[in-house]
C-alpha cells in the first residue's frame, strides 16, 4: 500500500473481500484500469483490485453455530444509539455497530432457550419503540430500556412475513399464505389481541411486501393477485393492479415482489422480472425494465439520495436511472460475495448507506462512493455471426463494408466495453432498419434474424448512468445483396414477360373475337343461302304452277307439292339454326336431346325402328355452336338418307374416339335400294357438310346388314 508504505497480506482461501483462492500462481499483470490479473494454475483467472471495490460483505457470527452463520439476513433497522439490528432467518436477532462490526445484542425479554427469528421490523410512531414480527406474534421493543414485550396472536392462519405501521398507528400484517391482517390501535389499546382482524378485501394469498406511502395509503404486493392500494381510514381498496386490469393498472405479471414510494407522484413497482413506474397524477404505468435488462427475479428496491433506484435480484444488484432507463449491474465480478438477494431484505441507513440481505451474508455500501462515470470506454465487437456461424473478426473489421449474400441475412453481434471496474450500458442502432436508438440487454448480444436486401450502417456507443454517450462510437457498414428475383434486371425481365402475357392474351382475345365473327358470318351466309335458294325455287315453282294451273292442273298440283316441301324444309332448317344459336342450348347434352327428339319424330312419321345409344363422354364435350350445328345436320342428313332408302331398322351408336366424334349406324339392308344406299355419300348436301367439317362417311355391306360410319374431327 503506497500511501501507508506497508504491505497487506492477500490471504489464500476466502476470508474476506481482500482474499483469493489458489494453489499456485503462474502470472501477475496489471491492466489499463489498474486491475491485477492473477492467473492461477488450478482455479482460473482472478481480477483483483481492492481499491476499487465498493461493496462490503458481512457474514454474521451465528450464536447457534459458534461460527459465521449460514442463515440469510432478512430485516434491518437502526437503533437509537446508531447500531443496526439484523434479523436472520432460522436464527436470532443480531446487533452491529456503525461500521457493521458485531456487538452484543443486549436486549431483555427474548426467551433464553428458544430461537426467536425476527422476520420483519418497522418503527412505531411512538417515540423509542420498534415493532418486531416473529412467526406467531409481535414484539414491541423499547429502545430506551432495551427490552421487548411479546404479544401472541394465536388466530393467525400462517406466519407473518411483513409488518408496517400506518399514519394512524394501526399495524398491517402480511402473512405467508393467508393475506392481510390489521391491528386497530383503538380496539387493541387495552387488549392487544382484540385489535387484530383479517382484512377480507384482500384474498388469502402470500404477501411479499407492504409499504405505507407519503399520503398514508397502504400498498400490498401479493404473490399471485397483483398489487392492492388500501385506504386505512375507510378500510377500502382504492386501486388494484393485476395482469387483467385496464385503465392503466395492467401488470405484466401476477406477482408483485416490492414497492417503492419514489416521490409524491411516482411509485416504482417491481414484479417478478419487470420494473414499472406508476404516475399517480396521470394514472398510467410505464415500463422501465424487463427480463431483457434484469437477470434473475426481482427481490427489493431502495432509493438513494441522488435519485437512483437500487434493485436487487437473485442474480445481482442494479442501479437504475429513471430518467433514461439505464440499468447498471453489479454482481460477484464487482466484489459482491453472494449476489443471490433475499425478498424484501433491504434498508437505507440515515447516513445514506444501504444494506441488502443475500444468501448467507449481507451487503453494505455507500451509493455516493460508487463512481462509475470516470471514463467512456470504446465499444468492441467480440463476435459477429452470420447464419449462426462466427466470422473471423480480424479480417472482418478490416473491410470497408461487410458484404453479405442474399442467403446471409441473419446476423448476431456480441458487444463489450472491455471495462471491468465500472459498468456501462451500450446503445445501438442499425440505420436503415431501426427507427431509433436502443439499449442493449444484459447479454449485450444483438440479433437481427432477417435483414432485407440493402445497405445498412451499424452504430454502437457506450453510455453511462446519466445517459451521456462516449466520444468514439463504433461504426460498421453492412450490405446485404438482393436475391436474383429482387434485382432490377429480374424486374425488367418480369415486366417484359408480363407485357408479353398481356400481348398474348390480347391476341387470343382478338382471335376468339375473329373466330366468333367468322362463325356468325358463316351462319349468316349459310342461312342466307338456304333461305335464298329455297325462296328462289319456291318462286320458280309458283310461277310454273300458275302457268300450268289451267292447261295442266295435275302438273300444277305437283309444283304446289314441291313448293310445300321446299317451304317445309326451309322452316325446319331455320328452326334448327335458331335452336343452335339460342344460349339455352349451348351444350352437347342439349344437342343429344335434340337428336333423340328428331329420331322419335322419324319413327312416328315413317313407322321405323331407329334406336340411338350415346356415350356419356359425348355429353360432357364442350364444342362451339357452329361445330355442334354442323354435326347435328350431318346426323340428320345421314339418318334421313337411310330412311329414304328404306332402312326401316337402324341402331345408332354415338361415341368419342381420340379426337373424333363417331356416328356408327347399323341397318338392315335386306329391302334397301343398294344403288341409292351407295350413292348416299355422294349427295351434294351431304358432301358439302362433310367438306365443311372435314368429316368422312364410310359404308360397309355385310350380307343383309350394312354399317354406315360418320367420323367428324373435333374442333374445340
Amino acid at each position: 500500500m503506497e500511501k501507508e508504505k506497508q504491505f497487506e497480506q492477500v490471504h489464500n482461501g476466502y476470508v474476506d473481500d481482500r482474499s483469493i483462492e489458489f494453489i499456485v500462481i503462474t502470472n501477475l499483470n496489471e491492466g489499463r484500469e489498474h486491475n491485477i490479473w492473477v492467473a492461477t494454475g488450478n482455479n482460473g483467472l482472478f481480477r483483483f483490485n481492492p481499491a476499487e471495490e465498493f461493496f462490503t460483505n458481512i457474514g454474521h457470527p451465528s450464536k447457534l453455530a459458534g461460527k459465521v452463520g449460514t442463515g440469510a439476513p432478512i430485516t434491518f433497522i437502526q437503533d437509537l444509539d446508531g447500531s443496526v439490528l439484523v434479523g436472520v432467518w432460522n436464527d436470532r436477532l443480531y446487533r452491529y455497530d456503525h461500521n457493521l462490526k458485531p456487538l452484543p445484542l443486549s436486549i431483555k425479554g427474548f426467551p433464553p432457550n428458544e430461537i426467536t427469528t425476527v422476520v420483519n421490523m418497522c418503527r412505531s410512531r411512538e417515540d423509542g419503540f420498534i415493532w418486531m414480527a416473529v412467526k406467531k406474534g409481535i414484539y414491541k421493543y423499547d429502545q430506551q430500556k432495551r427490552q421487548v414485550k411479546f404479544y401472541q396472536l394465536p388466530n393467525l392462519k400462517s406466519r407473518i412475513r411483513e409488518i408496517e405501521e400506518d399514519k394512524e398507528g394501526n399495524l398491517w400484517l402480511g402473512l405467508q399464505e393467508h393475506g392481510v391482517y390489521k391491528w386497530d390501535t383503538k380496539k387493541g389499546k387495552v387488549n392487544f389481541e382484540k385489535g387484530i382482524s383479517p382484512f377480507t378485501a384482500i384474498p388469502e394469498v402470500r404477501v411479499n411486501k407492504i409499504m405505507i406511502d407519503g399520503k398514508g395509503l397502504v400498498w400490498v404486493g401479493t404473490h399471485t393477485k397483483g398489487l392492492y392500494v388500501l385506504d386505512p381510514k375507510t378500510d377500502s381498496v382504492v386501486l388494484h393492479f393485476h395482469d387483467r386490469a385496464t385503465n392503466g393498472l395492467k401488470l405484466p405479471d401476477k406477482m408483485v415482489a416490492t414497492i417503492l414510494d419514489y416521490n409524491d407522484s411516482l411509485t416504482v413497482i417491481g414484479t417478478s422480472t419487470n420494473v414499472l413506474l406508476y404516475n399517480r397524477l396521470r394514472k398510467n404505468l410505464l415500463s422501465l425494465g424487463s427480463n431483457k435488462t434484469i437477470s434473475g427475479f426481482i427481490r427489493s428496491m431502495e432509493k438513494d439520495s441522488t435519485g437512483y433506484v437500487w434493485v436487487s435480484s437473485t442474480a445481482g444488484l442494479y442501479r437504475v436511472n429513471l430518467q433514461n432507463r439505464v440499468f447498471i449491474r453489479f454482481n460477484r465480478n464487482n466484489g459482491i460475495r453472494n449476489d443471490f438477494f433475499i425478498m424484501s431484505a433491504s434498508y437505507v441507513m440515515p447516513d445514506g448507506r444501504m444494506i441488502y440481505g443475500a444468501s448467507e451474508s449481507m451487503v453494505a455500501f455507500d451509493p455516493a462512493s460508487v463512481k462509475i462515470n470516470t471514463s467512456y470506454p470504446v465499444v468492441n465487437i467480440t463476435d459477429f455471426k452470420v447464419m449462426n456461424r462466427s466470422l473471423p473478426l480480424d479480417s472482418l473489421l478490416r473491410l470497408k463494408t461487410i458484404e453479405l449474400g442474399p442467403n446471409q441475412n441473419s446476423i448476431a453481434i456480441d458487444l463489450s466495453t472491455m471495462s471491468y471496474n465500472t459498468a456501462y450500458g451500450i446503445k445501438y442502432k442499425l440505420e436503415g432498419l431501426d427507427n431509433g436508438w436502443e439499449i442493449a440487454d444484459k447479454t449485450h448480444q444483438l440479433m437481427y434474424t432477417y435483414l432485407p436486401p440493402g445497405s445498412y450502417q451499424f452504430k454502437a456507443n457506450s453510455i453511462n448512468a446519466e445517459g451521456v454517450e462516449g466520444t468514439n462510437p463504433l461504426v460498421l457498414d453492412i450490405s446485404v445483396a438482393a436475391p436474383f428475383w429482387k434485382t432490377r434486371w429480374f424486374y425488367g425481365l418480369l415486366a417484359l414477360f408480363i407485357g408479353f402475357i398481356f400481348f398474348w392474351l390480347d391476341k387470343i382475345r382478338m382471335q376468339r373475337k375473329e373466330a366468333v365473327h367468322k362463325m356468325r358470318s358463316n351462319i349468316a351466309i349459310s342461312l342466307h343461302e338456304e333461305v335464298n335458294t329455297a325462296l328462289s325455287q319456291i318462286n320458280i315453282l309458283s310461277e310454273m304452277a300458275k302457268i300450268k294451273a289451267k292447261s295442266d292442273p295435275t302438273k300444277s298440283t305437283e309444283f304446289i307439292d314441291q313448293i310445300h316441301s321446299k317451304s317445309h324444309n326451309m322452316i325446319i332448317a331455320m328452326d334448327d339454326m335458331l335452336w343452335s344459336i339460342s344460349p339455352d342450348n349451348d351444350s352437347m347434352e342439349k344437342t343429344v336431346e335434340r337428336m333423340k327428339e328428331y329420331i322419335d319424330a322419324l319413327n312416328n312419321r315413317h313407322n321405323t325402328g331407329i334406336e340411338i345409344l350415346v356415350d356419356d363422354r359425348v355429353k360432357s364435350l364442350e364444342l362451339d355452336m357452329q361445330y355442334r350445328h354442323n354435326a347435328f345436320l350431318l346426323f340428320k342428313d345421314s339418318i334421313l338418307g337411310l330412311v329414304n332408302v328404306c332402312a326401316s331398322q337402324c341402331k345408332i351408336h354415338l361415341t368419342l374416339e381420340k379426337s373424333n366424334l363417331i356416328y356408327t349406324m347399323q341397318i338392315n339392308s335386306e329391302r334397301c335400294d343398294m344403288q341409292k344406299l351407295n350413292n348416299l355419300k355422294y349427295r351434294r348436301d351431304i358432301v358439302k357438310r362433310l367438306n365443311a367439317t372435314k368429316a368422312t362417311l364410310n359404308l360397309q355391306v355385310l350380307g343383309n346388314h350394312s354399317i354406315l360410319e360418320l367420323r367428324i374431327p373435333i374442333v374445340h
